[in-house]
């Protein structure tokens, strides 16, 4: 009996101590569905994010148009560059590599923000670059581009970097939904 109550104070003081890691901030933020970012409501995490994949799924374009659950849609071009006007530093949450974004507003904790995860990506290899790279489609198509699947709208994370950009279509990323 002595041995049981020992283990499970263990395992009691190992919950409260990574608990207690986090900000207030942060342990508020993962008990929410979603995140107001100026007037665009982000979900908190990626399509198809589980405890066992944290990241979520990655999606060829035509995929992430279909993916977002009901109520909610995939962000437009210009709406991935109103997020990422400001945003932290790499950091990590959760066990993750991302940044978070702030919108229009100067980024520090405890404004209102989304951690967007560096998921990684596949070209057409396999999911690579997990923690050092992320990239999310945009609804925002492109007719006319270098690649033979045509482009679409995407946001980049890479090092301390974010860029808005177009990629093919065929390669497979990230999707983040914003509520209707």
């Amino acid at each position: 009996m002595k041995k049981l109550f020992v283990f499970l104070a263990c395992g009691v003081v190992a919950i409260a101590l990574s608990s207690c890691t986090k900000s207030a901030w942060e342990r508020s933020y993962s008990h929410k569905s979603y995140v107001k970012v100026g007037d665009l409501k982000w979900a908190t995490k990626n399509v198809g994010a589980t405890k066992d994949n944290p990241y979520g799924e990655l999606f060829t374009y035509e995929q992430a148009l279909k993916a977002c659950p009901d109520g909610w849609r995939l962000p437009t071009s210009d709406e991935l560059e109103q997020l990422s006007q400001f945003y932290s530093v790499p950091v990590s949450y959760d066990g993750m590599n991302g940044m978070w974004f702030s919108g229009s507003t100067p980024y520090k904790e405890g404004v209102d923000a989304v951690f967007l995860p560096m998921a990684g990506h596949d070209n057409g290899e396999g999911k690579e670059s997990i923690g050092s790279y992320g990239g999310y489609w945009s609804s925002t198509a492109w007719s006319s581009c270098y690649c033979h699947s045509g482009c679409a709208g995407h946001l980049s994370i890479y090092g301390s970097n974010v860029d808005n950009d177009v990629y093919c279509r065929s390669n497979r990323f990230s999707v983040r939904c914003l509520k209707n």
